[in-house]
């Protein structure tokens, strides 16, 4: 390992979380077995161990990841930029993701996207993850439809999170179905990449006004019974992995059955396009 496996990082409520239990954990739950592993994080798996320091627990943190050996890693560095009519600079603009994909965005061994509203940061082989191939961003020649066409084994984790709280895979399933309640919207801005300014246009597809986005209530038990995810508890938080064939398969039969399934629908008014700029920061 690259670290004393018995380091302590975290102190739970009922168990110390150490260097080897995360790394352990990750692969218990088979976060080892793909080529391409998507991670969303958040570092809530207690109170961090005395003496270290936040840079230090970041890098500690990525080093346990790429202890799984996997080929490409992927964090989302997403800005949603044109959505608050700001500037998208492939460099310097930060991400509100977490501390995790913050710290990797800033190595110099990552690369990140060109997308200024979903930019992903890509450490090990690129194979066209840090490339836009179309004109929508959680759509069609985005990074998930990317993910998606790719003959590479490709899994998400959810790294002291859960599915239920930033499975954003789930919209580009959503765009695919073309569901009811979102429509595709148009965005322009300025993206700065080497120095270089250019105008650029993208479309998301965004809720109508008034549309709550929400998930059924047994939708984390039926992923895990349906063996779709698996995930393992570390400390005070837990660590999930999503096959994302399997993820693709389900959501869309969900999206087939009930189209409004993960939506709550403003009552007695008619679809408004209206959208509000400005702190936005999900879809």
């Amino acid at each position: 390992m690259l670290h004393d496996e018995n380091k302590v990082l975290f102190h739970g409520q009922h168990e110390n979380v150490t260097y080897g239990k995360i790394v352990s954990a990750m692969k218990e739950i088979g976060a080892d077995q793909c080529d391409v592993l998507f991670v969303h994080s958040e570092i809530s798996f207690g109170m961090l161990e005395k003496g270290i320091r936040r840079n230090e627990i970041k890098e500690l943190l990525l080093d346990a990841i790429k202890e799984l050996n996997v080929k490409t890693l992927i964090f989302p560095t997403f800005t949603f930029s044109f959505c608050n009519q700001q500037v998208y600079d492939r460099e310097k603009s930060p991400t509100a993701m977490g501390m995790l994909p913050e710290y990797v965005r800033k190595r110099p061994d990552a690369v990140r996207s060109d997308d200024p509203i979903l930019s992903v940061a890509v450490l090990g082989e690129q194979e066209g993850f840090d490339k836009m191939v179309g004109s929508s961003s959680c759509g069609k020649g985005g990074i998930f439809h990317i993910l998606h066409q790719t003959d590479k084994k490709v899994k998400f984790m959810f790294f002291g999170t859960s599915p239920l709280m930033c499975f954003t895979y789930l919209h580009y399933v959503e765009e695919c179905f073309k569901v009811p309640y979102r429509y595709s919207r148009k965005f322009k801005g300025t993206i700065i990449e080497d120095g270089i300014k250019k105008e650029k246009e993208i479309d998301l597809y965004v809720r109508y006004k008034g549309v709550t986005a929400t998930l059924p209530p047994n939708f984390m038990q039926e992923l895990v019974q349906r063996d779709i995810v698996e995930v393992t508890n570390v400390g005070d938080s837990q660590i999930s992995v999503a096959d994302e064939k399997l993820s693709y398969e389900y959501i869309s039969k969900m999206l087939k059955e009930n189209p409004y399934i993960c939506a709550i629908m403003p009552e007695g008014e008619t679809l408004t396009e209206e959208y509000i700029y400005g702190d936005v920061t999900t879809m």
